[in-house]
């Protein structure tokens, strides 16, 4: 009853802003994406009632990166099964649109090779696409899935970051994509796999987090 009543209420708050008159194609997008950034907000008000600080140094460099894995072989094999079986559900995605449960698992278990305990509240980084799922679908239990497993070895900050980072090179493609057939006079797709872009996030956050950026 009370997410029916969360639900209603924010439907007709969509409304109100007039969000539905958008194109169809991208009201997804749009939802999910709200519903990211209040689930971030969210998070981050928890995360700074923690007293826990970030820092912001310099990007990392690929020396510093590759010096620092090969300095600590834990960190070398979590990272290297941790970039392998996000590709795999991305091949997974691409081709059957099913994120197995069994590469949810194991990406969940990469977080034992170089255990840092606080990362586990990673797992909350879903949250937001629990969130989607739950007040406008159209969301996959498998995305879900993956995105808490990557959370655990990411942590909750970074697990927010790829997400971030994800839905924006989502809609950056989606946009250049669209964009490229409507000149081509040509039809495009209306939906794409979400593995692909969260693959892209939580690498990327991965090697930052290497690289000394503490997120």
């Amino acid at each position: 009853m009370i997410l029916q009543c969360a639900n209603k209420k924010i439907y007709l708050l969509l409304r109100r802003l007039e969000l539905y008159r958008i194109h169809p194609k991208y009201t997804k997008a749009i939802k999910i994406l709200i519903a990211v950034v209040l689930g971030a907000l969210l998070l981050a008000g928890l995360y700074a009632s923690v007293g826990d600080t970030m820092h912001s140094p310099n990007l990392p460099s690929v020396s510093k990166i590759c010096s620092t894995m090969q300095a600590n072989l834990p960190l070398l094999l979590q990272g290297g099964f941790f970039i392998a079986l996000l590709l795999a559900a991305t091949i997974f995605d691409i081709r059957k649109r099913i994120i197995p449960d069994t590469i949810c698992l194991a990406v969940a278990l990469t977080c034992f090779i170089f255990f840092e305990p606080i990362k586990l509240l990673g797992i909350l980084a879903a949250l937001p696409f629990l969130l989607a799922a739950l007040f406008f679908g159209g969301m996959g239990g498998g995305d879900i899935k993956l995105m808490a497993a990557s959370g655990i070895v990411l942590g909750i900050t970074g697990g927010i970051a790829a997400s971030v980072l994800a839905l924006t090179a989502m809609l950056l493609f989606y946009a250049v994509y669209s964009t490229v057939q409507r000149l081509r006079n040509r039809e495009y797709q209306k939906s794409f796999p979400l593995a692909p872009f969260l693959a892209i996030g939580c690498i990327a956050i991965y090697f930052m987090n290497i690289g000394g950026i503490a997120l």
